[in-house]
C-alpha cells in the first residue's frame, strides 16, 4: 500500500510512513488491486484479461522480435537461394582454362534450354567469359601484333605495321596469357581508300586458334581480300559487321557459336553457310546482299530470324526448320532467285515484305499452324510476286485465305 500524502510504498503493518512520518490510518495509505495473473485458466476463459503496462510492453517487444528474426532469416534465405549460392559459377578465373568441357557445355545447354532466348545467353557470356570485364594491366606488341593484357588474358588490337598480307595465324598465347579476344576493328576499317572509303587490311586468310572466344565488332570489317576463316572450337560471340565486306565464299561456324551480331557477314561473297548447332538467332542483315549464296545448312536450334537476315541472296530453296518461331519482316526479300519456300511447324505468322520482290517464286507451302498472314507480305503496293505461284496447304486455313485473297492456284495437302 502507499502513503496518501508522500505516495511512497509503506508496509503492510506500518503504523507510520517511514518517509513522512503520517500516521498509518486505513484512509492514509492507498492499496492497489491485486493484478490478475496470466493463467491458463485466464487465457482460455474467453474473458479480457487487463494486463499492467510493463508486461504489455514486454510482450510486445518480445513478439516484434520474432517476427523480425522470422523475416530476417527469410530474406537471408531467398538471396542465398537465388544467386548467392549460384549452380552456374561462371565467374570463377580457374574455369576458363577449360571452356569447351562437357560439364560446362552441359551447363549451358541447360540453361538456354531453361531460359531460350538470346538475351540469357548474352548473360551467361558475360559471366563466364572475362573478356570485358577485367582491368586492363598493361598495352604490349611484338613484331606483328599490338594487344593488351588483361589479369586472365590477352586481347589482340592491331597489328605493329602499315599492312599485313597473306595468312594471318592469331596466336594462343602471348606473355604467358591465352589469346581470349580480338578486338573491335583491330584488322578492319584501318585504311581509306582514295575516295576515303575505310578499308582492312590485306589479309587474304584467317586461322583463330581455339583459345579464343570472342570476336569484336567489325574486327575484319571491310577486309577486301579476305577469301577464307578458320575458326577455332571454343569462339562464342561473333561481334557486329566482324566480317561485313569481305571476300569470303564458304563459311562454316564451329557448334560452340551462340551469339553473331547484326551485319557479322553482311556483303560477302558466300556460297554455302554452315551454321552453328548452338545458334538461337539469326540477327538483321546477319547475311544480305551474299548474291552468290544458294546452300544453307541450319542449326538445329535456330529460333528467330531477324530483319533482311537473307535479303538480296541468290538462294533457289529455302525449308525453315520446326525450331524457327520468329521470321521477322523482308527476312527474305528481294531473293530473285527465290523458286520455293516451306515453313516449319512453330510459326504462327507471317511478316509484313518478308517475301517482296521474290518475283520467281513458284511455290510457297504453308502449315496449318500459321494462322496470319500480313496483308503486305510482298510489300506494301503487292505487285511483287507471280501470277503463276502455287500454294500448298491445308483446307480451311489462312494458307487456304491467302490463296484466295490473292488469286493463287491452291492446292490442299490433307
Amino acid at each position: 500500500m502507499k502513503c496518501n500524502k508522500c505516495g511512497n510504498e509503506v508496509p503492510t503493518g506500518a503504523k507510520f510512513c517511514a518517509f513522512c512520518g503520517n500516521p498509518a490510518q486505513q484512509e492514509s495509505f492507498i492499496v492497489e488491486p491485486a493484478q490478475p495473473r496470466l493463467s491458463y485458466e485466464n487465457l482460455t476463459s474467453g474473458k479480457p484479461v487487463k494486463l499492467p503496462m510493463d508486461k504489455k510492453k514486454k510482450i510486445i517487444i518480445i513478439a516484434a522480435s520474432v517476427i523480425g528474426a522470422i523475416i530476417l532469416i527469410s530474406v537471408i534465405s531467398a538471396i542465398f537461394n537465388s544467386g548467392g549460392s549460384s549452380n552456374y559459377d561462371y565467374g570463377n578465373n580457374a574455369a576458363y582454362d577449360n571452356y569447351g568441357e562437357d560439364e560446362i557445355d552441359d551447363a549451358l545447354d541447360e540453361y538456354l534450354e531453361d531460359e531460350g532466348d538470346n538475351d540469357y545467353a548474352k548473360d551467361y557470356e558475360k559471366a563466364y567469359n572475362p573478356t570485358g570485364t577485367e582491368t586492363l594491366q598493361y598495352p604490349s606488341q611484338n613484331d606483328t601484333f599490338t594487344y593488351d593484357v588483361y589479369e586472365t588474358y590477352v586481347e589482340i588490337t592491331g597489328i605493329t605495321g602499315e599492312d599485313i598480307t597473306g595468312e594471318v595465324k592469331i596466336p594462343n598465347e602471348l606473355d604467358n596469357l591465352p589469346v581470349r579476344s580480338i578486338a573491335a576493328e583491330a584488322f578492319g576499317l584501318n585504311q581509306r581508300n582514295s575516295f576515303g572509303t575505310p578499308l582492312g587490311y590485306s589479309l587474304t586468310s584467317v586461322i583463330i586458334p581455339d583459345s579464343v572466344y570472342y570476336i569484336g565488332d567489325y574486327a575484319f570489317g571491310a577486309c577486301e581480300d579476305l577469301v577464307s576463316v578458320e575458326f577455332g572450337k571454343n569462339v562464342f560471340e561473333i561481334g557486329a559487321g566482324a566480317f561485313d565486306d569481305t571476300s569470303l565464299k564458304e563459311l562454316v561456324l564451329p557448334d560452340s557459336v551462340k551469339i553473331i551480331g547484326e551485319y557479322a557477314f553482311h556483303y560477302c561473297y558466300l556460297e554455302s553457310i554452315v551454321l552453328s548447332n548452338q545458334l538461337i538467332e539469326i540477327p538483321k542483315y546477319a547475311f544480305a546482299n551474299n548474291y552468290e549464296l544458294t546452300n544453307i545448312e541450319w542449326g538445329v536450334n535456330i529460333q528467330e530470324i531477324g530483319e533482311r537476315a537473307f535479303t538480296e541472296t541468290g538462294l533457289e530453296i529455302v525449308a525453315i526448320p520446326d525450331s524457327v518461331t520468329s521470321i521477322f519482316p523482308y527476312a527474305f526479300s528481294e531473293c530473285n532467285n527465290l523458286k520455293k519456300i516451306s515453313f516449319g511447324n512453330k510459326i504462327e505468322w507471317l511478316s509484313e515484305g518478308l517475301l517482296f520482290g521474290c518475283i520467281n517464286l513458284e511455290e510457297i507451302v504453308i502449315p496449318a499452324n500459321i494462322t496470319s498472314i500480313n496483308d503486305h507480305i510482298f510489300g506494301a503496293v503487292g505487285l511483287s510476286y507471280s501470277s503463276s505461284m502455287v500454294v500448298y496447304g491445308e483446307k480451311g486455313s489462312a494458307a487456304a485465305d491467302f490463296a484466295s485473297k490473292w488469286g493463287l492456284k491452291f492446292v490442299p495437302t490433307n
